[in-house]
Formats: C-alpha cells, sequence, structure tokens
C-alpha cells in the first residue's frame, strides 16, 4: 500500500534551491544557444560547457552581463548584447531545474497537502505567525495561496494582492508558541493535531 505523506506525520526534507548545485544543468541548458550564437568561431559544446560553468561559479549570480563578462575573461569570448540576452534566461533555467527536482521529489514521496481551499490556518513566514485562508493549492509544488487579511490581502475577484505562496510546512492548524527560526532542512511531526515545528531553534 502506498502510504501518503502530508509534512506532518514524519520528518521529510523538501529539495533546496542551492545555486551551486544546479550550475551544470544551467550550463546545459544554454549550451545550444552559445553554440548557434558562435557560429564557427570555436563552438565545441564542451568547451562552451565549461565555460560557462567555470563562468557561473565565479560571478555569484545568474546575470547575463555578469556571466558574459567572466566568459570573455575565461575563453577569450568577445560578447555582446545578443550574448548577454541568451545567459539572461540562466535564473529560468536554474528555476526550470529546481522545479523539476521538487515535482519528482513529490512524486516519489507522495506528498499530498493536508489542508484544503477555504480551510483557515496559521502561517509562518518571516519569523510570524500570521492566520489566513487557503485559496489555492498548486500541488506539483508542495504550495499553498493564503489569503491574510492582516498582510493586506483581499480576496477573488477583487483587485488587488490575493495572498502569499506558502510552502506545505509553512502552514498549521494552530499558533505555534515561542520564537521560532527555521532551519534550512524544516521537518514536521503531528502532536495532538497541532502541527509542531521541528529542527527549530528558539531564541529569546
Amino acid at each position: 500500500m502506498t502510504q501518503t505523506n502530508h509534512l506532518s506525520t514524519i520528518p521529510i526534507s523538501r529539495p533546496t534551491a542551492i545555486r551551486e548545485n544546479y550550475i551544470e544543468a544551467v550550463a546545459e541548458a544554454l549550451v545550444p544557444d552559445v553554440v548557434n550564437w558562435l557560429g564557427n568561431r570555436n563552438g565545441c559544446e564542451d568547451t562552451v560547457k565549461g565555460c560557462l560553468i567555470e563562468a557561473m561559479k565565479r560571478c555569484g549570480s545568474w546575470g547575463g552581463f555578469e556571466i558574459a563578462r567572466e566568459m570573455e575573461k575565461i575563453g577569450g569570448y568577445d560578447p555582446d548584447i545578443y550574448l548577454a540576452e541568451i545567459l539572461h534566461y540562466a535564473e529560468a533555467h536554474f528555476i526550470s531545474a529546481y522545479d523539476a527536482d521538487l515535482e519528482r521529489w513529490i512524486i516519489r514521496e507522495n506528498i499530498q497537502p493536508a489542508y484544503g481551499v477555504g480551510d483557515e490556518v496559521w502561517v509562518y513566514h518571516l519569523k510570524n505567525q500570521y492566520e489566513g485562508k487557503i485559496i489555492k493549492i498548486f500541488p506539483k509544488r508542495g504550495r499553498y495561496c493564503v489569503n491574510i487579511p492582516e498582510l493586506g490581502h483581499v480576496m477573488p475577484p477583487m483587485s488587488g494582492i490575493n495572498g502569499i505562496i506558502v510552502d506545505y510546512e509553512q502552514v498549521f492548524d494552530g499558533f505555534v508558541y515561542g520564537n521560532l527560526t527555521v532551519s534550512d532542512s524544516v521537518k514536521l511531526v503531528n502532536h495532538e493535531n497541532i502541527k509542531i515545528m521541528t529542527q527549530l531553534s528558539e531564541t529569546g
């Protein structure tokens, strides 16, 4: 029988969007367009990929101009606005690669939402807790959209910000007492119908 996980019954850690872990995937996605930009000028895919990886490691950002400048230093390329535009999509490739990992994790662990649309919940957000209502679920990403009046959210179809997008593990069915900060690997346990975050450090 397949076990269903709600991130409230067993410790499960969500994949982390660490930039360095996705540099190679981003480089692979960019290679075809960079090779096409190069034309007949040193367009070996392996050479381009290696240069992209090193450039992204050095510049520490997904900025197209920043990556292009590092490629110039490393590989002697002569960057222009067209190359910078190609490299501008590095961040989009990063998000796509991470989302794919996240979707595979959700399928592998059979992660299901513990709450439904319309449920009143508490949300842990920016080191604070807020009361709100779930207005949408994103099952492929393991996230809710929660409407929080205290943050100025309005309910659809009213014009304005309808809510914030939060991970399943940021949502509880009761206020969690104490000053809490979330660690890199949030884990949840179910205790007397109140979700309590574990692997937290209490401050104060």
